[in-house]
Order: structure tokens, then C-alpha cells, then sequence
């Protein structure tokens, strides 16, 4: 598929993996963090198994450890370093489920020089046994530890808000040069999608929970080629004929008394952009398209291990 690959995080929970699954998603993105939390390590086979045709990142929750700071303030370097060990580990054993998964990167907790660390302990050797990882920049990092970053590895993240900011295509072309892939943390908006498709290789959202957050009804409107995000409920009429049109509960959407219908809509509608425009980029060669993988792994393929 061409385009901008989205996986939609946040499915954790068995209702919006099976909305997720119904809307028609195909890429998913689960936390560890979560599964460690919850304690339920075969969520990821079950899921796989019932559904083969699905593709899952896999997350380290490296954002919930930033957003939840007191919680985890106890926490010192042994014990992120067993949390890693752990993570790293269940990579292993559920190597079969996982199609790409995201580093443990906590520069701003433990430190640039120990996630370096990290990446050549735990996470050069998966890649060199041929599993895909993307590696985080962060911006104290600044612009020469993009190119260096680049220059290491075939899948980087940044976040996805950096396409809204002035220096985004001169970070891109860096990526470009050298063949990387680049996955945008958070890059939802149509803007990555209709003016990005060939920077971005790959993001996540959770937009499509702000419907059941905010009550926001987020459309599809193939005649204008746009997302619409409607705040205003009593707008939510308007729409009737698009809800019935995909078996929806029309009346519990418009009389605001099914917010399940809600959210099922918003997934459908971001699918249905998703769809466009990798309909619309199907042809394109993509310069990440171009990129080998780690040549261990290419030897291991060679010798056919």
C-alpha cells in the first residue's frame, strides 16, 4: 500500500479493538506498558490468531511514563532497566504477532547517553535478527542527531506535529539521503496524509477517541475531499443518510445516546480518508521503499536462518 500507513492506538481494551476491527482497521498499536499492567501477555496471540490479516506495532509506553510522572517518580534506573529487560523479552516470544515496535524512549527521564545505551544493548540485536524497530529522536537531540539517527537506522519516529513546523521537509530530506523510513507519532491530520504521503511512512492516532471524549462527530466528506470534525450536535441530522448508509444506530448518534455509534463513525470516516489517499498514491515509489534491511539480517536470510 502507498501512502501514509496509520495504526490506530488505543485498542487496548477489548470494545474499541473490536470497533477498531469492525470500522475495517488493518494496523493496530498496542502498549506494553498496558499488557504489563494488565497481566495478560497472550492478548497479542488471540488477537493475531482470530485476526491474521491485522498488522500490530507495539509500543513500549514510553509516552505514559511521561504524562504520568508522579506515578512512576519512584522508579530508578534498575527498575526502567528491568521494565526494559521484560519488554525486550516478550518481543521475542511474540515475534510472529509483531510487525514493527517502538524503542524505550525516556531521553527526558534517564537520559540521551543511556536510551544510547539501550538502542546497542537491546534493540541493535533485535534489528539485526530482522525485527523491525523505529528508534525515537527527540529534540534536545537537535538536527545532528537527526542525520546521525539516520544514518544508524532504517526507522526513526519523530513527532507528528513536526510536519506543522518550518525546519519538517529539512529533517525529511535528511531522511530521504539516506533512505529511512519515518514514522510520525500522533501525525493524523490530512495535511500528513495529502501533503506528507511521501514524507511519513508510517503514524498513530487516537484521534477517533475524541469523538467518545468530546462528542466530536468526525466525517468523511468524499465531495470536498475533507475531514470534518462537527462539534456542534445539533448538526448531527445533517449527517443522517451517511449513518444509515453504514448500518449505524442513526437516532442514537443524532439523540446523542449511543456514543459506541459515535466512535464507530469517526473510525469509519478515518478509514475512509486513509483509503483515498492511498488509492489516490498507489503508484508512487516511495525513497523508503528503497531501504535494505540490516545487512545481519540479510546474511541470516542468506544462509536461511
Amino acid at each position: 500500500m502507498a501512502g501514509l500507513r496509520m495504526y490506530f492506538s488505543g485498542i487496548e481494551g477489548q470494545g474499541h479493538f473490536d470497533a477498531c476491527v469492525n470500522a475495517g482497521c488493518r494496523r493496530l498499536l498496542i502498549s506494553y506498558l498496558y499488557i504489563e499492567k494488565n497481566g495478560d501477555f497472550d492478548v497479542l496471540k488471540r488477537r493475531k490468531k482470530k485476526h491474521p490479516e491485522l498488522s500490530f506495532m507495539v509500543d513500549s509506553g514510553a509516552h505514559t511514563f511521561q504524562s504520568d510522572k508522579a506515578k512512576y517518580s519512584s522508579w530508578n534506573l534498575r527498575a526502567f532497566e528491568g521494565f526494559l529487560t521484560r519488554y525486550v523479552r516478550w518481543l521475542r516470544q511474540n515475534r510472529s504477532c509483531v510487525d514493527v515496535a517502538v524503542e524505550l524512549d525516556i531521553d527526558w527521564i534517564v537520559g540521551a547517553p543511556v536510551v544510547e545505551g539501550w538502542q546497542k544493548r537491546f534493540f541493535q540485536p533485535l534489528l539485526e535478527d530482522g525485527f523491525p524497530i523505529i528508534f525515537v529522536w527527540h529534540h534536545q537531540r537537535g538536527f545532528d542527531g537527526w542525520e546521525e539517527m539516520c544514518s544508524k537506522f532504517p526507522y526513526v519516529g519523530l513527532p507528528g506535529e513536526f510536519s506543522s513546523e518550518p525546519d519538517f521537509n529539512k529533517y525529511i530530506s535528511v531522511a530521504r539521503r539516506y533512505t529511512t523510513k519515518v514514522h510520525g507519532f500522533g501525525a493524523s491530520k490530512q495535511m500528513d496524509f495529502r501533503d506528507y504521503a511521501s514524507a511519513w511512512h508510517s503514524s498513530d492516532s487516537t484521534t477517533w477517541k475524541s469523538s467518545e471524549r468530546y462528542g466530536t462527530l468526525i466525517h468523511w466528506d468524499a465531495n470536498i475531499q475533507k475531514l470534518v470534525f462537527e462539534e456542534d450536535k445539533a448538526r448531527r441530522v445533517d449527517y443522517r443518510k451517511f449513518f444509515e448508509a453504514h448500518q449505524l444506530d442513526a437516532d442514537g448518534i443524532i439523540n446523542d445516546t449511543n456514543y459506541r455509534e459515535v466512535t464507530k463513525y469517526a473510525l469509519i470516516s478515518m478509514r475512509l480518508m486513509e483509503k483515498f489517499y492511498s488509492d489516490k498514491y498507489r503508484e508512487r515509489v516511495y525513497f523508503h521503499e528503497l531501504r535494505l534491511p540490516h545487512t545481519a539480517a540479510v546474511k541470516r536470510m542468506k544462509d536461511g536462518r
